[in-house]
């Protein structure tokens, strides 16, 4: 028989029970949170999902991040606030400070310096072309030639808009001055178009979670700059009445079906990187990144992010 004693010593006992089970549940949150990287979270309105469709994948690439951005959640994340090398995704963010203060029918002169660039475009110096064309030939391109025409043609107002702008370099420091705006931490540009330094230096540096950032900003705010790098290739027309052909240097758009955008980079110390927009649905965009893949790598892994993202929305309905 269960006397006074014996009932409190059985209240004791689940009581006790219940506040080891709650502390061990604590410890355990405090645990996952531990490991999460913090700057990742800054991403996400919410946790981490777990997603079986990600646990076994494995990717050429140092650093990556899933982003879907209706949710407000991140769905895979491998070094997401690791810094390293951009290359021409620095492109990204110089036409977005560019058309701040260009209208797509401002003229872009060609000019001799912007020509002295790496790489041949196929342009002609003192050629002229509308902002908003040229800004599609750069990120379609990656073209370093018309990322210096850009940079040049908006210096002039950038000082004009900003009057703490240097007079020097002025697109440069705005582009920095954008990427603290949009607390992008691991990230700093010291040239327009993401090339190397020297051997061992590049001119761009951010995270993974900083290019889905900028990559979210665009989407909501400037999405009328990326419509054009969902296409494998366009015919634009310079105002001299001069025709040049942008082929697409994403490898990967027959891979990514609903591709909304995106822009690739590449240089001996960045390797291949990737950043993409596509919708799963109607309505649901998503963001993946991939950083420090190789050459082709960065194609085939954003194939399997792709693939995996689509198999975890469809496994929610």
């Amino acid at each position: 028989m269960t006397n006074e004693a014996g009932m409190l010593n059985k209240r004791s006992f689940v009581g006790g029970f219940v506040l080891l089970t709650l502390l061990l549940l604590l410890v355990g949150i405090d645990y996952v949170e531990n490991r999460l990287d913090k700057s990742d979270t800054q991403l996400a309105a919410v946790s981490v999902a777990t997603a079986d469709y990600f646990s076994d994948l494995e990717l050429i690439g140092n650093a990556a991040i899933v982003y879907d951005v209706k949710k407000g959640k991140i769905l895979f994340h491998k070094n997401a606030g690791k810094q390293l090398p951009l290359a021409s995704i620095t492109k990204l963010m110089l036409v977005a400070v560019a058309d701040e203060v260009l209208d797509g029918d401002t003229p872009v002169i060609i000019t001799e310096r912007a020509l002295a660039r790496e790489g041949d475009s196929g342009f002609f110096q003192n050629e002229i072309w509308k902002a908003k064309d040229l800004m599609d030939f750069t990120l379609i391109e990656s073209s370093n030639d018309g990322a210096e025409a850009l940079a040049e043609a908006a210096e002039s107002r950038i000082r004009a808009k900003y009057l703490n702008a240097p007079r020097a370099h002025a697109a440069v420091w705005r582009m920095n001055e954008k990427a603290r705006e949009l607390t992008l931490p691991q990230t700093y540009f010291t040239d327009v178009s993401g090339l190397d330094e020297s051997e061992t230096m590049a001119s761009a540096y951010g995270s993974a979670r900083d290019v889905a950032q900028l990559m979210l900003y665009v989407l909501r705010e400037i999405p009328h700059i990326l419509s054009a790098t969902a296409r494998d290739g366009v015919l634009l027309q310079s105002t001299n009445g001069l025709v040049h052909e942008a082929s697409n240097t994403n490898n990967a758009l027959g891979e990514i079906p609903g591709l909304i955008g995106g822009k690739t980079g590449f240089t001996d110390i960045a390797g291949g990187n990737l950043v993409v927009a596509f919708d799963v649905g109607l309505g649901r965009p998503i963001i993946a990144v991939i950083l420090g893949s190789t050459q082709d790598g960065r194609f085939v892994d954003m194939k399997k992010l792709v693939d995996a993202t689509r198999k975890t929305i469809a496994s929610e309905n």
